[in-house]
């Protein structure tokens, strides 16, 4: 059986029945050779004319499923990045969280534990 058999037996089926032909209207073997050569069932109907050409459709919605996956992965990396630059911003310019300077974490830490007290006594006088 040929890719052409296949094709006409498709038809033939497709104008007899009146209907969409469906794999139970085959042989066991006449549906192994269809699917072989046209892949799953839709695609054999689609190949034969019987049912309508949505190629173009799956493909546009592959396209558009593919551009709103790259636009979350790229937002998702921009946050990310944001993050860790707002993490390290942070880090390099924290100023103490209580009085005794436990969290600075950067050189010139006394100093500014310094400048925070005077000022703190300036505004008391």
């Amino acid at each position: 059986m040929t890719k052409e058999d296949c094709k006409k037996l498709l038809l033939h089926a497709y104008e007899t029945l009146g209907r969409y032909p469906k794999k139970s209207d085959f042989t066991p073997e006449q549906v192994e050779r269809i699917k072989a050569f046209f892949g799953p069932w839709p695609r054999a109907l689609e190949a034969c004319g019987i049912l309508p050409d949505k190629s173009a459709e799956r493909e546009a919605v592959k396209k558009q499923k593919r551009i709103e996956k790259k636009r979350r992965e790229t937002q998702r990396k921009s946050q990310q990045n944001m993050q860790q630059k707002k993490q390290i911003r942070n880090e390099k310019l924290q100023i103490p969280g209580n009085v005794s300077g436990a969290s600075l974490k950067y050189e010139g830490a006394q100093e500014i534990r310094r400048w925070y007290f005077s000022a703190k006594w300036q505004l008391i006088k």
